[in-house]
């Protein structure tokens, strides 16, 4: 079973319409910073392009998500983390390396990987099997 969740119905609309060849996947709306926490564990979670809509975009707030969404993590479960990113030449790359940063902080999260390229940043955090 996948999950897909996001706060705007009509992106999840459009998801829905476009998968309709699969029937594994369940859509949810969903606020991040008020209802991360689901009780299933997952292998796999793929945040992109999203978190840089918070506002303010603080450590605090940031390392908050981080950590709640690091409990919905099966042990050894992956995170991916993608936004876009010019190489720090920017205000919106700036908050793109503030948000990858502050996932290094969560307790339950190791950072396995990280691409630089042009116009993306992503990383791969790992849950902790402990």
């Amino acid at each position: 079973m996948s999950w897909g969740t996001d706060i705007s119905a009509e992106a999840l609309r459009l998801a829905r319409e476009l998968s309709t060849k699969y029937p594994n996947i369940t859509y949810a709306q969903q606020d991040m910073l008020v209802d991360s926490g689901r009780e299933a564990h997952f292998d796999l979670i793929v945040l992109a392009d999203t978190l840089y809509y918070i506002e303010p975009l603080t450590d605090a707030r940031l390392k908050a998500v981080a950590d709640s969404l690091s409990t919905t993590l099966a042990p050894g479960g992956l995170l991916l983390l993608v936004n876009h990113y010019f190489f720090g030449m920017d205000v919106s790359s700036k908050g793109t390396r503030q948000i990858h940063d502050a996932f290094r902080w969560a307790t339950r999260l190791e950072r396995v990987a990280e691409y630089r390229r042009a116009f993306f940043l992503a990383t791969v955090f790992a849950r902790s099997k402990l």
